[in-house]
């Protein structure tokens, strides 16, 4: 089997596992429960197979602000709705190097994991004037949803 072959095959593999993955994103902000507010972030991931590369984007963030957020010398930031669609990518890889390593399913999502801690950085908001702002996310947790 050559590695074309191979990597077809590999391919349809990671397709399945990781086509699409939610996120869930823990912030150093609480909400009025009490809770870290949470962003869930999606995912996609796709084998460019002409250029041998992953690609991983960022499609959707969403989340709820539940309680305002109180910023010095800022204005706040009132309870909101967020629900952000988006084109960010996160990672581009090569695919043979990813894919041919012995533990490459259980690497992926550290990969992604890693990749969001140093991609996403801010999120749109509007402040309690209307204003559009951008909200520093102080990532304190990811986690994997299932």
């Amino acid at each position: 089997m050559g590695r074309v072959d191979r990597l077809y095959k590999k391919k349809n593999i990671f397709n399945e596992l990781f086509g699409s993955l939610c996120f869930e994103v823990e912030t150093s902000y609480y909400d009025a429960s009490g809770d870290y507010l949470c962003f869930y972030v999606i995912v996609k991931s796709k084998i460019d197979f002409i250029n041998e590369e992953i690609i991983a984007t960022v499609t959707s963030i969403k989340g709820n602000i539940n309680r305002k957020i109180e910023r010095f010398f800022k204005a706040n930031i009132p309870p909101q709705k967020v629900n952000k669609q988006c084109q960010i990518t996160l990672l581009q890889e090569d695919a043979s190097e990813i894919l041919f390593s012995d533990d490459w399913n259980l690497m992926y999502p550290d990969l992604l994991m890693d990749a969001m801690e140093e991609t996403l950085r801010t999120i749109k908001v509007r402040d309690e004037h209307g204003y559009p702002i951008y909200l520093p996310l102080k990532i304190r947790d990811i986690y994997l949803e299932e």
